[in-house]
């Protein structure tokens, strides 16, 4: 990891020094030890903190550094399989082979990073397109899904990295999506660890949830469904495309995100408007191949923390 050690200026060292000595001073009494902590303004931005991208105008949240337990442990696959018997699946994709994927469980450690607020939008995309720099999606002319601020879907992996770099960033590796999704806690969804209709556009059939959409819901819809660094519709809504090529989980993480070869499989995350409380989980995987241009398949972009300048 590309860490840098907070460094006190000498500064402000040698103002606390000066500081703690007029202290003895003027009132006499014995000063045992001074607390030299550097103010986190002065280390860049904090959580809640968010910024405008200037190519789209796309709101960006930031996620500061930290480390967590990436993928499943055994009782979150149960978890899993509980809820494909509560909810069964209409894709076939209930099976332990399907979540197996998510495992082993382990440690990962994550630069801070800025990921979009919403997935991108049709509106956003078509300024892309505009410039010469993506291709059209291919429901740009479908009323149920080309709506200004409806998320872009339809869209390959290719045109969504190419949109990412258009934009100034790059989409999400693996392990920065899914620490934005559930941070250090480690919640099943991204609001926490209970499945919760108001939260996110999701299925109708395979669901208790009836949303009013019939395919997917205008960017920032559920603001209850946000997870912890302000990032909406991380569950449902449209799938989203991370950078990685698709390995194992022991090491899908150490991938190049910015690769741009077309011939591996890649990673959908999130679930979508047509997926049950089982892959709406923050921590379930669906492969595909790069040429996947579903109806529900999106994405969102990330810019490192050094690449924004602090």
């Amino acid at each position: 990891m590309n860490r840098q050690l907070r460094v006190i200026p000498l500064q402000l060292l040698a103002l606390a020094m000066i500081t703690a000595l007029l202290l003895v001073a003027c009132s006499g009494s014995k000063v045992e030890e001074v607390d030299l902590l550097e103010p986190e303004s002065a280390t860049g931005p904090s959580l809640n903190e968010t910024r405008i991208r200037p190519s789209d105008s796309m709101v960006m949240v930031f996620v500061p550094e930290g480390s967590f337990l990436i993928g499943s442990d055994e009782n979150q696959i149960e978890t899993a399989k509980t809820l494909c018997e509560e909810y069964p699946d209409a894709y076939g994709k209930c099976s332990s082979e399907t979540f197996e994927l998510e495992t082993p469980q382990h440690f990962a450690e994550v630069d801070a990073f800025w990921i979009d607020r919403t997935e991108v939008t049709n509106g956003q995309y078509s300024l892309c397109v505009e410039d010469g720099a993506c291709n059209p999606s291919r429901l740009a002319d479908d009323p149920t899904y080309n709506g200004e601020i409806y998320p872009v879907a339809g869209i390959p992996w290719k045109d969504a990295v190419d949109y990412c770099i258009w934009a100034g960033g790059r989409l999400p590796m693996e392990v920065e999506w899914e620490y934005a999704a559930k941070g250090a806690k480690g919640t099943i969804y991204p609001w926490g660890d209970e499945f919760e209709c108001e939260r996110g556009s999701f299925s109708d059939q395979c669901s208790p949830c009836e949303d009013g959409y019939s395919g997917p819901a205008p960017v920032e819809s559920f603001p209850l469904g946000a997870s912890w660094c302000g990032a909406m519709d991380l569950a449902g809504n449209v799938w989203e495309w991370v950078g990685d090529v698709y390995n194992e989980h022991t090491i899908y993480y150490q991938s190049n995100s910015t690769s741009n070869q077309t011939e591996d499989l890649r990673v959908l995350r999130g679930g979508s408007w047509g997926y049950c409380p089982a892959f709406l989980r923050t921590t379930y995987r669906y492969s595909v191949t790069p040429s996947a241009n579903y109806l529900a398949v999106g994405f969102r972009c990330v810019v490192p923390l050094e690449e924004q300048g602090g």
